[in-house]
C-alpha cells in the first residue's frame, strides 16, 4: 500500500506538441520539489539519437514501443513530474499505466497557437514534416481528442503564459490532494 500511495505524488502530464508540457513541467517540478522528466528525452537518452532520427532510421511503432516501455518503468518512481510525448496515449496500455503513476493533466492549446509555438521545430517534430502543418495538427487533435480527455484535470494553455499554467497546476494538486485524504476520511 505505501509503495502505491508514493506513486500517487506524481504528476503526469499529457497533451499535443506544443501545448506546453516541457516548459510548464519543468517549472511545476522546480516549484513543488519534484524530480522533472520528459519521456522524449528518456527516450532519446536510451537510443543515443534525437527523435527526428528515431522516427526517420527506425518508424513511428518502433518509437511507440519505446515510449511503452519507458512508461512502464516510470510508473514505478516517485515525486516525479512527468511529460510524455504528444502520442503516448495512444495506445491504451499506456494510458492504464498513467492512471497508475498519479494525477494525470492534459494541456490543450488551440492549433493556430500550435503551430506559432513550434514554428522552425521540425527536427523534434517528425509528424509535422509535412505540407499544411494547420489540417495535419487539426486532424491529429481531432484523432486523440478521446485520449487527452482521460485526464483527471485539464487546462487550455492557449492564451495563458507558462507561469498562470502552473498556478493551475498547481490549484489542482491541492484539488486532488484534497480530494484523496476526503475518500480516505469516508
Amino acid at each position: 500500500m505505501a509503495g502505491k500511495l508514493e506513486t500517487r505524488n506524481n504528476i503526469v502530464l499529457i497533451g499535443f506538441m506544443g501545448t506546453g508540457k516541457t516548459t510548464a513541467g519543468r517549472l511545476l517540478a522546480e516549484r513543488t520539489g519534484r524530480t522533472f522528466v520528459d519521456l522524449d528525452e528518456e527516450i532519446e537518452r536510451l537510443l543515443g539519437m534525437p527523435v527526428s532520427a528515431i522516427f526517420a532510421q527506425y518508424g513511428e511503432s518502433f518509437f511507440r514501443e519505446q515510449e511503452q516501455q519507458i512508461i512502464r518503468q516510470i510508473i514505478c518512481r516517485s515525486n516525479i513530474v512527468f511529460a510524455t510525448g504528444g502520442g503516448a496515449v495512444l495506445l491504451e496500455e499506456n494510458i492504464r499505466n498513467l492512471q497508475q503513476c498519479g494525477l494525470i493533466i492534459t494541456l490543450k492549446c488551440q492549433p493556430e497557437v500550435i503551430i506559432k509555438r513550434i514554428v522552425g521545430d521540425t527536427a523534434v517534430r517528425p509528424l509535422l514534416n509535412r505540407e499544411n502543418r494547420l489540417q495535419v495538427i487539426t486532424e491529429l487533435l481531432q484523432e486523440r481528442c478521446s485520449r487527452y480527455d482521460t485526464a483527471n484535470f485539464c487546462i487550455d494553455t492557449s492564451l495563458i503564459s507558462t507561469d498562470e499554467v502552473v498556478k493551475k497546476m498547481e490549484d489542482l494538486i491541492t484539488i486532488w490532494k484534497d480530494s484523496i485524504l476526503l475518500a480516505k476520511s469516508i
